[in-house]
């Protein structure tokens, strides 16, 4: 179809000269010449089509929308309207500055509104922000080339909070291949727009851009992109930087953009997905302009021309106070005019039917025609005294049914005032009908009234006959006020019934002549009776009322419950509702028939109960009544009732319903037949999944817990949950290597991430080949270096999906799982990119406990989970996945490198767990992992030609005092106690000394406050010796404190919220170590391995040749403070003071085991004696990370 507006002369509007065109300049299918001249002509050939016109003339021309559409489309004024739009926007300003561009192809975009329905984004068009709440489908032209590629970005111009010069990026989707943008490269995700209240609208603008020569790194080109961030700081964008910077490999091709302003969806996006306050803006109006006063004004009121100057607190007061004076509390506001300005007529009108004011009129026009005297000339006259005959003489009326021509005196017409119970039938006779024996008042309108008497009769044309005995005297009250015509009297009337139309007779004022009114509507009365006794019609009312209501409530109870409702209640209802159920079912099958039964019965009585409330009360007010009697009884209260109680209501009437199902058959059957053929059976409620979840969350019950119906809603929602939505992505997987060789620090790292299941890769993170269980590496020797993760993987060959794509259903995933037996999946895409066979990639993990997370809609989180969310990587507080970390540190002490790092988790376990001084209650486990890993444990080569000859290295020897606690790691040892000296062979993990560490009376606050590391003598009464090689861990009491204080510290960090501790340097502080260097004060009684006349650094006693590979296991003392020779023989000489004291004690003695119950007890005095001379000695702390911190540092001994 040719167009008429295709060739109508087009002249855009010019572009500035400074302005450049950076888009695309040669135009996309131009108009030919000769398609042209073919629209021109076709123009001329349809401009003068006569049958087109009367088309047009007629309302009737049609015109096909959609060829209109799309021909405009697909012409250069598309383009060029749409350029001038943009640019009356100032979209191009504010996008390229001094750049602008004609878009070439039509951008469609349209928003999700409902499940048919979409809200399109035109050029400019105003939307709320819940319109643009989800991401639009966005749609363009394809032209089937390869190697094509466009990208979209969808900004706001005027939403950045911080910068005026920046928009907010909302979108940004490149490297679309063609037209499918589902396949481009997704670099910023959808943000919905967040206009600010008060900010007014918002410029929001879709461009599209052509790619000059295939994809685009945006990455290495431009830079970072938010991605999936939120955070307005790298969302902000500038489109004119964009292009300055990749001008030369794209260009933009199209546009589109609407407005947006806020509603409330907005506070829903800062709260919840932007994670902020919501601002809001006020606008600051300037103050209103008042021009300065002048001495003369010309053409104004010289009042409001001084009402500009007063006070504006003053105007709105009296303003205020004016309209009050014109306001009563209990008549409400005056009622204003439609036309406040038009004058106001004054002149009383009567209120009275059309047609009573026809009939007046024709009877004065007839009357003035028969006395040829003009209407305006007529005056109220009284009629001249005459003598009245005996006998009356009746005259009748004409034949215009009006009074005879012999008189002055008739009726023009007859109103009912308020007063009485009256109604005219003007579909009827066109009378007015009274109650019987009921006081109604009736303004009569006329010619000479005063002192005429007004009789009635039931014959149609004389007075003469059927004339009745009420007669009344009319009383003029005052002259009719509308045109001063006519003369008005008012009447009671009381008349008895009859049973015919009475019409009016007349007799003058001293006349015995009787005038007959004539056959006129508003002329005639007819005296009624009601058909029912007042008590009776009140009764009726009352039982109608009652049966309204009924209807109604059945009409909700009953047809709110579908057949299949109430089979269910009959199977799992409880046992009145079941019995309920049984009893309405028979009649509630019957559905279309029982509708139709109660709807006719309700209507029938609602209509009876207006007509017989309109016999007891009249007019607007029975309508009323009926109206408000019928809503409240009839219609409000039964539904209230029967909304809550309807199933027992239905039962305890369904007799009732039955019997109206009977009487009404013959009118309803036929109908709910009818029904039944054009509408079909009725069909029971049939509920999607979504609506399914919405109505169990929306359901109040006590036996439903809201837990148990979002199970039931994550159940319900499964199947429409996409793989994509629950997996875990790649980025945050746990992986292993296939060639990294299975360690200490492999092993406790899997471990200590607590996954049960692990991915092998091989080369790059996305080519995943396997799979491992962590229980795979429970037997395996680390310190082999033999085994690899490959080697594992190939030996176990766990099974586990490898076909499953990020567009899968996860309900189908899950029935995968339990068919196949799997426990973890590999999600893949492929890559159609190349021209090769598509490759698949790996782009995260699926397991089965995520799909049962979403299923109960919340995260299971195991003992040993390390993160409650991989995504997010929220570590789990109550997580109890050992943290083993600290024993794969290097160490430079040979002894220590020798430990593997099994043997110092099972140290650690032991200690914890088994040593009461390494509990929780003294020592963290974070802590004791890290003293653990200092230089703390020795080892001993056993010489069994040294042991011949008398030399033994001790570990403990009776009686001599020591400070430090000892586990065995591994070898064997003698231990010989008692008096008897019995020798009994030890092993691994027997340790002794725990009261060299500390008192079990000793609080863990009196241990904080210890304000000196003095030295604690231990004096054994067991000896431990060395019977082969042997190594051990050896744990002073300074050092313990040292641990004790750090916990503490560390659990103070804890409870004031994580915050770290720093040095002056702004550096965080390592508690541990700094204890350690604390503990640099070393009780001055200290003992070597062995206090004998010949004892050495070495330990050994004898003088033998057994050699020690460490240093001595006594406590060094420490020099750096000077300690001189006489000093050394002092504390020499207390050692052996103290030692004697030991022997010579007769207190029980704890005997050296494995539970470290070995401190012997010394009286008060003894140890006052013991310390009463102290010198200050100073050791260096052992080093965390192996190292020495001077040459001067010593052992931790």
């Amino acid at each position: 179809m040719f167009l008429a507006t295709s060739v109508m002369s087009f002249d855009p509007q010019p572009i500035r000269v400074d302005k450049v065109n950076i888009g695309f300049l040669s135009p996309i299918d131009p108009v030919s010449k000769s398609e042209t001249r073919k629209r021109f002509e076709h123009y001329a050939s349809q401009r003068n089509r006569a049958d087109l016109k009367k088309l047009h003339y007629d309302g009737a021309l049609r015109l096909p929308i959609d060829e209109v559409h799309n021909d405009w489309l697909s012409s250069r004024y598309f383009s060029e309207n749409l350029r001038m739009t943009a640019d009356h926007y100032g979209l191009f300003n504010d996008l390229f500055k001094h750049g602008y561009f004609i878009p070439r192809i039509p951008l469609h975009i349209n928003y999700p509104y409902s499940n048919d329905q979409v809200t399109p984004v035109y050029s400019g068009n105003r939307l709320y922000a819940k319109d643009a709440s989800e991401k639009p489908q966005v749609e363009w032209k394809s032209t089937n080339k390869e190697n094509e590629y466009y990208t979209l970005i969808f900004t706001n111009l005027d939403g950045h909070l911080k910068e005026n010069d920046a928009e907010v990026l909302h979108w940004f989707v490149g490297n679309i291949p063609d037209n499918q943008i589902d396949k481009g490269e997704t670099l910023c995700t959808y943000l919905p727009p967040f206009p600010p209240n008060g900010s007014g609208w918002h410029r929001c603008v879709f461009l599209l851009y052509k790619h000059k020569n295939g994809p685009i790194n945006f990455s290495g080109l431009y830079g970072s992109l938010p991605g999936n961030s939120v955070s307005l700081e790298k969302r902000t964008f500038r489109t004119f930087d964009f292009f300055n910077t990749l001008c030369s490999h794209l260009r933009p091709i199209s546009l589109a953009f609407f407005q947006v302003t806020w509603d409330e969806s907005v506070k829903n996006t800062f709260h919840n997905i932007l994670g902020m306050k919501e601002p809001r803006y006020e606008f600051d109006f300037e103050p209103r302009y008042v021009p300065p006063q002048q001495f003369s004004v010309e053409r104004e009121p010289f009042h409001s021309y001084l009402e500009q100057y007063r006070d504006r607190k003053d105007v709105n007061e009296e303003v205020i106070k004016h309209y009050l004076t014109m306001t009563c509390p209990f008549n409400g506001y005056p009622n204003v005019s439609k036309y406040p300005l038009a004058a106001p007529n004054e002149k009383w009108v009567p209120d009275c039917s059309i047609i009573s004011i026809i009939a007046t009129l024709s009877i004065e026009n007839t009357h003035n025609d028969a006395n040829q005297e003009s209407r305006q000339k007529v005056q109220v006259t009284s009629i001249t005294k005459r003598s009245r005959e005996q006998d009356e003489k009746f005259h009748k009326a004409d034949k215009d049914q009006l009074p005879s021509k012999h008189t002055q005196t008739y009726l023009l017409t007859m109103l009912p005032v308020a007063k009485g119970d009256h109604v005219f039938n003007s579909d009827g006779e066109q009378e007015w009908e009274v109650q019987r024996d009921t006081p109604t008042q009736f303004a009569i309108y006329g010619e000479n009234l005063d002192g005429a008497q007004l009789s009635f009769t039931t014959h149609p044309e004389s007075c003469q006959w059927e004339r009745k005995n009420k007669i009344y005297t009319l009383q003029v009250d005052a002259t009719d006020p509308h045109e001063r015509m006519s003369e008005r009297a008012f009447i009671d009337l009381t008349l008895p019934y009859y049973n015919s139309t009475l019409y009016m007779c007349l007799t003058p004022t001293n006349s015995n002549e009787v005038f007959h009114q004539g056959n006129r509507p508003a002329l005639k009365i007819r005296v009624t009776r009601r058909a029912l006794p007042v008590w009776a019609t009140i009764l009726s009312l009352i039982c109608l009322l009652s049966l309204s209501g009924l209807f109604s409530g059945l009409n909700l109870g009953l047809m709110s419950l579908t057949p299949h409702d109430l089979i269910v209640i009959q199977e799992a209802g409880t046992v009145n509702d079941r019995k309920y159920a049984k009893q309405i079912y028979p009649v509630r099958k019957h559905g279309n028939f029982l509708l139709c039964t109660i709807l006719l019965g309700n209507v029938l009585v609602n209509s009876t109960t207006t007509i017989l409330l309109d016999t007891l009360i009249s007019g607007g007010l029975a309508v009323a009544s009926a109206t408000l009697a019928i809503v409240i009884f009839g219609e409000i209260i039964p539904q209230a009732i029967c909304s809550r109680h309807g199933l027992k209501v239905g039962s305890r009437t369904i007799r009732l319903t039955q019997f109206f199902m009977v009487a009404t058959f013959p009118i309803s059957y036929p109908l709910s037949k009818l029904l039944d053929i054009i509408l079909g059976e009725e069909v029971g409620a049939r509920y999607t999944r979504d609506q399914m979840s919405a109505l169990l969350k929306h359901t109040q019950t006590t036996d439903i817990e809201d837990r148990e119906k979002l199970i039931m809603t994550g159940v319900l929602s499964l199947k429409g949950k996409k793989i994509r939505d629950i997996m875990t992505n790649l980025i945050d997987v746990f992986m292993l290597e296939a060639n990294r060789i299975v360690d200490d620090e492999l092993v406790l790292n899997v471990h200590g991430y607590g996954y049960s299941r692990i991915p092998v890769y091989e080369g790059r993170r996305d080519n995943i080949i396997g799979l491992v269980n962590i229980r795979d590496f429970a037997l395996l020797d680390t310190e082999s270096g033999k085994f690899t993760v490959r080697n594992i993987m190939n030996f176990y060959k766990h099974r586990y999906g490898t076909a499953i794509t990020s567009d899968d259903s996860s309900y189908d995933v899950f029935n995968l799982f339990k068919k196949e037996q799997y426990h973890l999946g590999v999600v893949v895409e492929y890559d159609n990119t190349s021209e090769k066979d598509p490759k698949a990639k790996s782009v995260g993990i699926v397991t089965l406990e995520d799909i049962i997370e979403e299923m109960i809609q919340e995260e299971i989180i195991d003992e040993t989970d390390v993160f409650t969310d991989n995504r997010r990587k929220v570590r789990n507080m109550l997580s109890q996945a050992p943290d083993f970390s600290a024993f794969i540190r290097t160490t430079t002490n040979a002894v220590a490198s020798k430990i593997s790092a099994q043997m110092k988790v099972a140290v650690f376990q032991f200690l914890s767990t088994s040593v009461e001084p390494f509990r929780d209650k003294f020592i963290s486990a974070h802590i004791l992992s890290r003293l653990l890993n200092v230089d703390l444990y020795k080892e001993f080569e056993f010489d069994e030609d040294d042991a011949k000859v008398g030399k033994t290295t001790y570990i403990y020897e009776y009686g001599k005092p020591v400070d430090y606690f000892v586990l065995i790691v591994n070898g064997k040892a003698e231990l010989e106690t008692g008096k008897e000296k019995i020798v009994s062979e030890v092993g691994s993990f027997s340790y002794f000394g725990v009261s060299a560490l500390y008192n079990p009376d000793e609080k863990v606050d009196e241990l904080i406050r210890l304000k000196s590391n003095k030295f604690r003598p231990f004096i054994p009464d067991f000896s431990v010796r060395v019977s082969e090689d042997v190594q051990i861990l050896r744990i002073r009491r300074v050092h313990w404190l040292a641990a004790v204080r750090a916990t503490y510290f560390e659990n103070r960090q804890t409870a004031n919220g994580g915050a770290l501790m720093l040095n002056s340097d702004g550096e965080q502080i390592d508690l541990l170590t700094q204890e350690l260097e604390m503990a640099d004060h070393v009780d001055p009684i200290t003992t070597t391995g062995s206090i004998s006349g010949a004892v050495g650094q070495d330990g050994v006693t004898g003088g033998g040749s057994i050699r020690e590979r460490t240093s001595s296991l006594a406590p060094t003392i420490a020099s750096d403070g000077g300690v001189t020779l006489i000093e050394q023989e002092r504390i020499l000489a207390q050692n052996q003071a103290l030692a004697n004291l030991s022997n010579i004690a007769k207190v029980p003695t704890d005997s050296p085991n494995t539970s470290g119950r070995n401190t012997p007890t010394l009286t008060v005095k003894q140890k006052r004696q013991l310390f009463r001379s102290e010198v200050t000695t100073s050791t260096s702390p052992p080093s965390l990370t192996g190292g020495s911190s001077s040459s001067k540092n010593r052992s931790l001994t």
